[in-house]
């Protein structure tokens, strides 16, 4: 999906107001950001450890004599950029006066650590800079020019096009096609994500804003009682639990907490010991693929009553909506499913599977009605049948796949089929919360939690409503009515053991294959969960038509909250970069506050310690320490004389002779008596230009200060 993100600011309502609040850009302009917040880290890290040097270099300055390992430390602390400069710079030095000074463990350990702290705090910093991206996993707002879902029909299932006018087969068919795409692609991410250990970190998996659900309390149970009576499963159940799945969360409805929901699905499945609900074969039956034309011998199996039939060939040959072998008059009232001898000799699929459901609370939909053994209470009932004409390389012992019969074909024995129907029995059971109240519908059928819902015994608050709305009709495309209804055999995972899409041959399955399916059937669901969710606020737009495209046959919500709901589904997005604007605004502010300090601190103190002489003692260590300023007394020691200040910390002194030039200096003459003579190139111009500032006021360096003199004293 390559669905267009809303750019701007916005608010990510998962995290709150003030940690919530995230600023998306395009790409580009997004690194460009990071970049320069990591550089400002970086640049804030520096002034910081200016700062730091200085109250250091202060605290330690003194008039008393000291080592020549101490000044050289003192002037490290007034001269170093960055604390690994520092750090490098002290290390070397303690090595240097390695036995030459006493306590020069003592002395420089407590700058190491400063420094090699700084050092770590700073590098976290940056690096953490760049994760203001990764608060939440880059997510974005879709934006979209459509919202909704297609438009319902009354009964889809039982829905006859012939029945149609143009204007409901436009309908019809754009929510067929649309339902069959969305069933398709749930089922490809199912297979792709759910089944993967490495969901989280595949790019396959990256647009919705979980790769899979997995919500609060959720579990699997491998080995659970039977959900229908008088001992029908042919083997323990399984029970696959999705926990409490959070709108915003898990889904991406971006809500305020308190105006959030959760959904719960439950899916219990087993093997149906279908040979106990089968008839003996029933011969002399007008053969209904066939139009009636031939007889042939039918099985049928009673689960329940089917409320529907449809037409074969014509009014009077009406069939049961899972029996299509024969029609409706050579049926019992309690066939649910049936199989012929006809689909045994000329079927060629691998597989033909069929579902027959019971909604709780809604016979009007549902598929047929069951016999007691499979009127489970709270639940919709779905029993899917597999008529199985795969020819297995060896045997098969699982439970729904069994194939023990053997045909020997040449020098090769294939399994055949151990039943002639097997039938997999599924209860799907919902449950919707208010988050903020933590009141819970009944777990129970999907028509059920929806007369709840109607009868406002949960207190939702508008936008709740149209998010339960939302999420009622996200769970009824969750059926697996309609999974198997549309997508036919494909469903199985079985198919991956055929040799190829058109053969009957097939690899063994394991043991327990059974509960495979039964896990990508639950797994699927959820996927469907995730998908029509993000399609509500951005649906596809495609031709189902020549000329007509999918987004005209939408049910455009009508209300204010929904409408609005449209334009608060999040998603993740390659296209764009969300940065939490909290954490840029710590960045930026605690970066400044450093960089004011380095600026304008020192001069403050500065001007603070002009009242004592103590206190002008520190001020001229600092002043006297810089580099510039040591660069001039070495120029002055060696002749080249007349400077003034020109900055308040005089860290900047400059020539009283306007374009005066010298040589460096490295640059030496041997001078009278054979002593090295540094040749500067100043010259007897010095007086000249000394006297020109006498004229003009400047003030000259004529004098070390106290400190100065203090440091040929023996320590």
């Amino acid at each position: 999906m390559s669905d267009e993100v809303a750019t701007g600011f916005w608010y990510n309502w998962e995290h709150g107001k003030f940690r919530g609040a995230t600023l998306t850009l395009p790409t580009t302009v997004g690194l460009v950001l990071v970049s320069f917040l990591t550089l400002w880290v970086q640049f804030a890290g520096a002034c910081f450890w200016r700062v730091l040097c200085f109250v250091i270099h202060q605290i330690r300055s003194s008039t008393a004599p000291h080592s020549g390992l101490f000044h050289q430390q003192q002037i490290i602390l007034r001269n170093s950029v960055t604390a690994p400069n520092a750090l490098w710079s002290f290390a070397r030095s303690a090595v240097a006066w390695r036995g030459r000074s006493k306590a020069i463990f003592r002395d420089t350990l407590p700058l190491l650590i400063t420094a090699i702290c700084t050092i770590g705090f700073f590098s976290t910093a940056s690096l953490l800079s760049s994760k203001i991206t990764s608060l939440s996993s880059n997510q974005a707002l879709l934006k979209s020019e459509s919202c909704g879902f297609p438009k319902d029909m009354i009964n889809v299932r039982n829905t006859s096009t012939t029945s149609l006018n143009s204007s409901e087969l436009l309908d019809f068919n754009a929510l067929v096609i649309m339902g069959r795409l969305t069933l398709s692609k749930s089922m490809t991410y199912a297979r792709t994500c759910y089944a993967s250990q490495n969901a989280f970190t595949s790019a396959e998996c990256s647009n919705f804003v979980q790769p899979i659900l997995v919500g609060v309390n959720s579990s699997v149970v491998d080995n659970t009682s039977c959900p229908f009576g008088n001992n029908a499963c042919a083997e323990a159940a399984v029970r696959y639990d999705s926990g409490h799945i959070h709108s915003n969360i898990d889904l991406g409805l971006n809500s305020p907490r308190n105006e959030a929901l959760t959904m719960r699905r439950v899916t219990t499945c087993a093997p149906i010991n279908a040979t106990r609900y089968a008839t003996e074969w029933r011969d002399n039956v007008p053969e209904a693929f066939g139009r009636g034309a031939t007889n042939t011998s039918v099985k049928l199996y009673e689960f329940g009553r089917s409320l529907l039939g449809s037409e074969g060939d014509g009014p009077d040959k009406k069939r049961v909506i899972n029996c299509d072998a024969t029609y409706l008059g050579f049926v019992t009232n309690e066939t649910t499913f049936c199989v012929s001898k006809f689909m045994k000799t000329y079927f060629q699929q691998a597989y033909t599977i069929r579902a027959s459901t019971v909604y709780q609370d809604n016979a009007d939909v549902s598929d047929f009605f069951p016999i007691p053994d499979f009127q489970v209470p709270n639940a919709d009932v779905t029993l899917i049948s597999i008529f199985t004409q795969a020819k297995y390389i060896d045997t098969v012992n699982d439970t729904l796949f069994s194939a023990q019969n053997t045909e020997q074909r040449g020098d090769v024995k294939f399994a055949l089929p151990s039943n002639d129907l097997s039938v997999l029995g599924c209860t799907e059971q919902y449950q919707l919360c208010n988050a903020a109240t933590e009141k819970c519908t009944e777990l129970a059928g999907l028509y059920k939690i929806k007369s709840t819902l109607e009868s406002d015994a949960l207190k939702l608050t508008r936008y709740q409503t149209a998010s339960a709305n939302i999420l009622w009709k996200t769970a009824w495309g969750m059926a697996l009515q309609w999974a198997c209804e549309v997508l036919s055999d494909s469903l199985l995972l079985a198919q991956d053991s055929l040799f190829t899409a058109k053969s009957q041959t097939s690899a063994p399955l394991q043991d327990g294959h059974w509960q495979r399916e039964a896990w990508q059937l639950h797994n699927m669901s959820l996927a469907v969960m995730q998908r029509r969710v993000y399609e509500h606020a951005s649906p596809g737009n495609f031709t189902v038509r020549p000329g007509v495209y999918s987004t005209t046959q939408l049910a455009t919500p009508q209300d204010a909250e929904s409408r609005d709901l449209c334009k608060r589904q999040k998603t993740r997005s390659n296209s764009s970069i969300s940065i939490s604007v909290m954490g840029m605004s710590i960045i930026l502010i605690v970066g400044a506050l450093f960089i004011l300090l380095d600026w304008f601190f020192i001069q403050q103190i500065f001007w603070f310690r002009s009242f004592s002489h103590e206190r002008s003692s520190k001020k001229a260590d600092w002043t006297s320490g810089g580099t510039l300023q040591l660069q001039r007394q070495v120029l002055e020691s060696r002749g080249v004389q007349g400077w003034k200040a020109t900055t308040q910390d005089m860290a900047f002194p400059v020539l009283l002779e306007n374009e005066r030039v010298f040589r460096h200096l490295g640059l030496r003459d041997e001078g009278t008596a054979g002593l090295p003579h540094i040749d500067t190139g100043y010259g007897t111009r010095r007086r000249s230009a000394m006297m020109h500032s006498a004229h003009n006021g400047d003030v000259e360096y004529v004098a070390l200060s106290d400190f100065d003199k203090g440091l040929g004293k023996k320590i």
